[in-house]
Formats: C-alpha cells, structure tokens, sequence
C-alpha cells in the first residue's frame, strides 16, 4: 500500500513540475498548486506509514506550501488588477472604435 501510494504520489508531482517546465502551467496556476498540494500529502502520508520521519516533514512542508500558494494564487500572476481592467478597458473600447468605423466607411460606400 505505502509503495504504491509513494508512486502515485512522486508521479503527481513530477507531472505538475514537467507541465510547468514545458510552460503549460505557471507554477502559480490553480491546478499546479493543487497538484503539489496532492502529491505532497500523499508522499507525507506514505512517509508516516514507513516511519520516514525526516520525509514527514519534508513532503508535509511540500502540501503546505502547495495548500498556502493555492489559497493566494493570483488569478493572473503576472498583471495587477489595475492593469488587467485597463488592457480590457482599452480593448473594448478599441473594438467599439472599430466597429463604429466600420459600420461610418459601410454606410459611406452605400450611398
């Protein structure tokens, strides 16, 4: 049981870092976060049954940092939320500007 547990466990966690590595998840998305938070507390646990306890503690600080990152995880790490309502303030007045130009150069060449 604790063999396979480790398996499973180690195999969360190097997919959540391979993912991050190839730039599919930024190590801040929500899924690798809860992914480190699984793998982490799974390897914990299977420490315990073995009685590991130096890997107890590391694979427990492993799911609590996963837990804690997962509970602050921005939604977009990389853009304040001032910045994002600009750039989607400013790209919806673009296609407004956009959309009233085309229709001002289509009634342009109707008549």
């Amino acid at each position: 049981m604790s063999e396979l547990l480790q398996w499973t466990a180690a195999i969360v966690v190097r997919a959540a870092f391979a993912l991050s590595q190839w730039g599919v998840w930024p190590v801040t998305s929500y899924r690798y976060l809860v992914m480190n938070l699984i793998g982490g507390a799974g390897l914990s646990a299977a420490a315990a049954i073995s009685h590991q306890w130096g890997f107890v503690l590391l694979e427990g600080v492993w799911a609590l940092v996963g837990r804690l990152g997962h509970h602050g995880a921005p939604a977009r790490p990389n853009a304040p939320h001032a910045l994002r309502l600009a750039v989607a303030t400013a790209r919806r007045d673009g296609r407004a500007r956009q959309a009233v130009s085309s229709r001002a150069i289509s009634s342009n060449t109707a008549t």
